[in-house]
């Protein structure tokens, strides 16, 4: 495909996988690419969080799947004591700030499976904020937005 677009003559692009999974089969795609002068990386995630029990199945997507400990301890919950639902009414809204630990050793992770020269974080620059009201990691609309900015910078 990358010799096609080079041929196509193309020389500026860029090539998104839709989750690490799926890149990091293809490590010599990233270098070939990035040889070639092109950008490749994945898009990536981190409002969405989804029940372990729905991996591998229409009613999650990668991006979401993290651990059954992260899902039941991150999920945001409104003044009501519910949680929030998340895109589709699937899952919930995992706490930028109760997941920061998680986010960067994934993202690390990821960068030394495959050589990434970019890495595209999906909604944090969105601009929808929430409160959380739980008790193990309250958090303000403010703060919310701050911890989404210092994980774009970080």
């Amino acid at each position: 495909m990358i010799d096609a677009l080079k041929d196509a003559g193309i020389d500026k692009i860029i090539l998104q996988a839709t989750g690490h999974q799926i890149a990091s089969d293809r490590k010599e795609v990233a270098e070939y690419a990035f040889e070639q002068g092109y950008l490749f990386g994945i898009y990536d995630s981190y409002k969405s969080i989804h029940d372990p029990s729905t991996f591998g199945t229409e009613d999650s997507w990668e991006t979401a799947q993290m651990p059954k400990a992260l899902f039941e301890s991150v999920r945001m919950k409104r003044e009501d004591g519910s949680y929030y639902p998340e895109f589709n009414s699937i899952g919930g809204i995992a706490n930028p700030k109760a997941i920061r630990s998680y986010y960067e050793k994934r993202i690390n992770t990821n960068f030394e499976e495959v050589p990434y020269s970019y890495y595209f974080i999906d909604v944090d620059a969105f601009g929808e904020y929430y409160d959380d009201y739980s008790q193990n990691h309250p958090l303000t609309q403010q703060e919310y937005a701050a911890q989404l900015i210092d994980r774009l910078k970080w």
